[in-house]
């Protein structure tokens, strides 16, 4: 699996608010999400940029503060459940990075609204093309 570090100025322009997440890990001071549907920039042309229905694993590294918000709607959709992993603390001058989507499994399965959002201060940003058939 081919893996690439996205230049900072590109940090914002990862649109994955369409997107659908498919998994995460956190481990130290990293955190990956397994992501599809994702609009990406124009990078620089020794990033080959992925189709937007391609599975990518984006990879948070060397990260000093994390929010990650996830959650979905009672069935009557009355009710929002969240569930919330925060972590490091933020300083005056943190760039506060902010992503978000559909929580893909929850809500495909089981009809429901579902989001996540990440709010993070990093200091690379990876992206690694997965093979979706190995998920299969």
């Amino acid at each position: 699996m081919a893996t690439y570090l996205i230049p900072r100025e590109y940090y914002q322009f990862l649109h994955i608010i369409e997107g659908s997440l498919l998994g995460y890990t956190l481990k130290n001071d990293e955190f990956h999400i397994i992501v599809k549907n994702v609009d990406y920039p124009d990078f620089p042309q020794e990033i080959p940029t992925p189709n937007y229905s391609d599975w990518v694993k984006i990879k948070f590294k060397q990260f000093s503060y994390l929010k990650f918000i996830y959650g979905y709607a009672t069935e009557n959709q009355d009710k929002g459940i969240d569930n919330v992993l925060e972590l490091g603390e933020l300083k005056q001058d943190d760039e506060i990075l902010d992503y978000g989507g559909a929580l893909e499994l929850i809500g495909r399965r089981y009809d429901l609204p579902t989001g996540f959002s990440i709010y993070i201060v990093c200091r690379e940003i990876e992206l690694e093309f997965l093979d979706q058939e190995s998920f299969n």
